[in-house]
């Protein structure tokens, strides 16, 4: 557990909450359906969406999570970015970038092009429909293209050696060395305490997940790619799906004003308080089960997602914003 994860895990057993509890009775039942279900390492190994040539891939990456948010249309229908009928989400977003990279790495300069205007933008994600937040996701990759050039010769993999593959110093170096891009996920809250960074909570989705990946293909990639230092330090991802399967498997209560605001897909803001307590304890409960199953991020992470997305008898939260 990395310090930010375990800060957020403090400040939720703190804090008295409003909106949202944590059935640990329902944790311990997860545990034993995690057990039966034995999660692997996902390996990343996606045609079409995710190249295999190892330097490409650690591009793609880089960037794919760059706009790894908000994939649901925040105004009726409610409907998901898709690229066609079989491609969704997050899918369909990398999906883009393999369609316009391929199996090479992706030059920083090339993003910079994409994203000089909107209207390149657009074609650049153009599928069914476009994702919502357009504007958002062409400022962030035009940003991270631009700090990537200056600070790591335009080099993902650079990012990488001079955190010396630590995934400690690499949430760091993204979070100064990207904060726009990447390090824009925290809350002020009162009273918080962390150095320069007081009065913050970051949960860090994006670049936890950006980590998680790499890792994954890495245990799978033969020695092709370098392990990273550390990696049992990376914590949860909170996202929408995760809290959408806990909430399903009774995990996560809600109050009945916030299941309302949920049922009736009403918007529920960034930094709110119902918000801010639907992550925490998603994260808070992601942890206890780590500790009762002794599973790791890499092998949790994409269960928990992959299940949510699954459920169609629940709405998800919804939330505009850039951290997830």
């Amino acid at each position: 557990m990395n310090k930010y994860t375990k800060q957020v895990c403090e400040f939720w057993v703190k804090n008295n909450s409003r909106h949202v509890t944590v059935d640990k009775t329902r944790i311990s039942l997860l545990r034993k359906k995690l057990r039966d279900a034995k999660p692997k390492v996902p390996d990343w190994q996606m045609p079409d969406i995710l190249p295999q040539n190892p330097a490409a891939f650690i591009s793609h990456n880089f960037f794919i999570n760059t706009v790894n948010f908000a994939f649901t249309h925040f105004e009726p229908p409610y409907d998901k970015y898709a690229l066609n009928k079989d491609i969704v989400g997050a899918l369909a977003s990398s999906a883009c970038f393999y369609r316009r990279f391929g199996e090479k790495p992706i030059n920083p300069d090339e993003i910079l092009d994409i994203t000089s205007s909107l209207k390149k933008t657009k074609k650049f994600f153009q599928g069914i429909n476009l994702p919502p937040l357009i504007e958002e996701r062409r400022l962030r990759l035009r940003i991270a293209a631009g700090a990537l050039k200056v600070a790591f010769d335009g080099r993902v993999e650079n990012i990488l050696k001079a955190a010396k593959f630590n995934v400690n110093i690499l949430m760091e170096y993204m979070m100064v060395f990207f904060s726009y891009s990447y390090g824009s996920d925290y809350y002020k809250i009162p009273g918080i305490e962390e150095g320069l960074r007081s009065n913050s909570l970051f949960l860090n989705k994006r670049i936890q997940l950006w980590m998680l990946i790499h890792q994954g293909r890495a245990i799978h990639s033969q020695g092709k790619l370098p392990l990273l230092k550390y990696a049992e330090d990376i914590g949860p991802v909170a996202d929408y799906q995760v809290p959408r399967y806990l909430y399903a498997t009774g995990v996560l209560k809600y109050s009945p004003s916030l299941l309302e605001k949920i049922e009736r897909r009403e918007i529920i803001p960034y930094g709110c308080p119902e918000e801010i307590e639907i992550r925490c304890a998603t994260i808070f409960a992601v942890c206890e089960l780590l500790k009762k199953t002794k599973l790791t991020m890499m092998e949790i992470d994409y269960f928990l997602w992959a299940e949510g997305r699954k459920i169609q008898t629940v709405n998800h939260h919804l939330t505009p914003t850039t951290a997830y």
